[in-house]
């Protein structure tokens, strides 16, 4: 934690000898900045040849959606490769439009910065009720992959900058529940490689339905109550 203070103090002392004009000025350098391979549009261009292929194929990866006490609420199969675009996407179908309410206030994944320059860069209709959710970077993360160079991290990204995940001294939530998980479900991995869809897909599900089912009973042993929000809470966004 103090090491992301350091850091932003850095950054904050390096801004203010630039002295930008206004916030507006500096969304104005995003949109602008030609050199950011990641502000630019992607134009895909359709491909007519037809290519065999003598080998079997296998998905990029499973994302999952893990709340910060631990518990799996979604699961989904990227092909291609882990891309903010689909992060994107798995976002909106967890938390749909039609229930405002199952959306969070605060995202936890350890590339948000990537993920809010894809916001921020193109304008669909979709992502702007996300403008009101924060998109920190995990605490792991934020203090040894992400450089003090990158300002647009530092700044909109840093879980120092949201103060509402302090209590004062230590961190609200688990910001690493997620990747708790996953070193979980990784080792299902040598299990399943030569399953066929149908087994595999059901396989997963049921580990993560047997995994919910026991941390919900480890949660209560802890004093917690875990529990379903009622549907109709989810129907109505509530700003806090």
């Amino acid at each position: 934690m103090f090491a992301l203070r350091a850091r932003q103090a850095r950054q904050l002392g390096q801004a203010n000898l630039r002295a930008p004009t206004s916030d507006i000025d500096y969304l104005d350098e995003l949109h602008a900045d030609d050199g950011d391979p990641g502000l630019q549009p992607v134009v895909s261009t359709p491909s007519n040849k037809i290519r065999g292929r003598l080998g079997r194929r296998w998905t990029h990866n499973k994302q999952l959606m893990v709340r910060c006490c631990g518990i799996i609420t979604s699961l989904a199969t990227f092909f291609g490769s882990e891309a903010v675009t689909s992060v994107k996407e798995f976002i909106h179908v967890t938390f749909p439009v039609h229930y405002p309410g199952s959306l969070p206030s605060f995202i936890w994944y350890d590339n948000n910065c990537q993920l809010l320059r894809h916001l921020v860069a193109y304008d669909d209709p979709r992502d702007a009720r996300l403008a009101e959710v924060g998109f920190p970077v995990d605490v792991f993360h934020a203090s040894r992959k992400h450089k003090d160079s990158d300002e647009f991290c530092v700044f909109n990204c840093s879980p120092v900058t949201f103060p509402e995940l302090m209590d004062g001294i230590n961190w609200v939530f688990n910001s690493s529940a997620a990747e708790q998980a996953n070193n979980w479900f990784g080792r299902f991995q040598p299990i399943v490689k030569e399953m066929s869809v149908l087994r595999y897909n059901f396989f997963l599900d049921e580990m993560i339905s047997l995994r919910n089912e026991w941390w919900v009973e480890r949660l209560r042993a802890d004093g917690f109550q875990p529990h379903f929000i009622p549907l109709e809470d989810l129907e109505t966004r509530i700003h806090l």
